[in-house]
């Protein structure tokens, strides 16, 4: 398995992006059997518990599973075990200690999200797990073991959704126990991770610990920001609608984010990131700036067929509208551009790191206030649009961004 783990170009791109959507369909799977069969009130509590685990789990991982995007496919081969020993002895260390913290602030994190005590520290184990997860996983991408994680993510994903399934057949409805189960498969796939490890012998650097975390710190901030920008729109509807009202909003809007993560994140992303980390950052972007509309445009499509193909079987619970189709569509059109954007600044070291914290930092005030009055006026229809709005200022803050701090050296002599 190993030989066949290298980085292949041409059709091996292919089969690597193929195999990860396909695992990652599994994933998303598992999010539309509850949708559909656990009720909109269910899935709208699994949607805010995952939304708030998803926030804690930055101070968790501190970006260390970024920075081994980053730093394995530039390591020399003797450099590896010490990268990766650092990482992971930092990694557990935050999500050890920031889990304690958070535990203990559950009372807090209850008010602030307007779950009860219970699912606030279900939210808690969510975010460990799933953090763990993550940091092992960015070992065998950053080492580009793709067969290797690919076989492991499809069995995951499959047992998952299979003890889903089995539930839900058996009658189970309640969020929290289809939660654990997200909780147990992660871990269970960090386990499995560890093992099939390249590195056999890590080792610990004082240095490369500090240096990883200066580089890490620089990632988290941004994506504290852009974490709570893209969950502030499903913790603000939990305070101002219905459970109902949630649950909509977490198909309309979560689906085709869904789709974006199957196709994008889990699928291109998976050969993209360990090459964005050795390409020429300027040209990429002067290239993505160029295919802004056609990427927009495609997902658009696809998003409205998507959605209009699978509500057609949900509409006895969730309502069937065209323009809230059209609404999540363009919304996940500019989402999907934001994302491209975000790939490409973040593989490029420190000065991309910089730049998009810059930009997060000047649009999350302004976003959060548009989110916050679109939503408490139109509930439901004013999350879509706020959508809409939150992806079209960020990608315009990027855009200006890239273009002062990445300018052609040969327009400016």
């Amino acid at each position: 398995m190993a030989a066949r783990d290298r980085l292949l170009p041409g059709r091996g791109h292919l089969l690597a992006t193929g195999a990860s959507v396909f695992s990652s369909a599994l994933t998303a799977a598992n999010a539309f059997a509850i949708a559909a069969l656990a009720g909109s009130d269910s899935f709208g509590l699994f949607t805010v518990v995952i939304t708030v685990a998803g926030i804690l789990g930055v101070p968790l991982l501190a970006n260390v599973h970024f920075v081994l995007y980053q730093e394995l496919p530039r390591a020399d081969a003797d450099e590896r075990p010490t990268i990766v020993g650092s990482a992971l002895a930092t990694g557990a260390l935050f999500i050890a200690a920031g889990t304690a913290v958070f535990a203990a602030c559950a009372p807090l994190l209850s008010i602030l999200s307007g779950l009860s005590h219970e699912d606030s520290l279900l939210s808690v184990l969510v975010a460990a797990c799933l953090s763990t997860m993550i940091l092992t996983e960015a070992v065998l991408r950053g080492s580009r073991r793709l067969v290797t994680l690919l076989t492991i993510k499809t069995v995951i994903a499959a047992v998952t959704l299979a003890i889903t399934l089995w539930m839900l057949l058996d009658g189970v409805r309640d969020p929290q126990p289809f939660l654990l189960v997200v909780s147990a498969t992660a871990l269970a796939f960090a386990v499995a991770a560890v093992i099939a490890s390249p590195i056999r012998h890590p080792r610990w650097s004082t240095e490369t610990a500090r240096r990883i975390l200066r580089l890490g710190a620089l990632l988290t901030l941004s994506s504290a920001l852009t974490t709570i920008v893209f969950g502030a729109d499903s913790l603000m509807l939990n305070l101002w609608a219905t459970p109902h009202e949630v649950g909509v909003y977490a198909l309309y809007n979560g689906f085709p984010k869904r789709l974006l993560g199957v196709v994008v994140t889990e699928g291109a992303g998976l050969v993209l990131l360990p090459l964005l980390a050795v390409s020429n950052t300027r040209t990429l972007l002067r290239r993505m700036l160029k295919l802004t509309p056609l990427i927009a445009a495609a997902t658009a499509a696809v998003s409205f067929a998507a959605s209009a193909t699978v509500f057609w079987f949900l509409r006895a619970e969730y309502p069937y509208d065209i323009a809230l189709f059209v609404l999540a569509a363009i919304g996940i059109a500019i989402h999907t551009v934001f994302n491209l954007f975000f790939f490409i600044l973040s593989m490029d070291g420190v000065r991309g790191s910089r730049a998009f914290a810059y930009i997060m930092l000047a649009g999350t005030p302004l976003v959060l206030a548009t989110q916050a009055i679109a939503i408490s006026g139109w509930q439901l229809e004013g999350a879509l649009v706020a959508f809409i709005l939150t992806n079209l200022l960020l990608v315009v803050l990027v855009i200006l961004v890239a273009r002062h701090r990445y300018r052609d050296p040969k327009a400016t002599s």
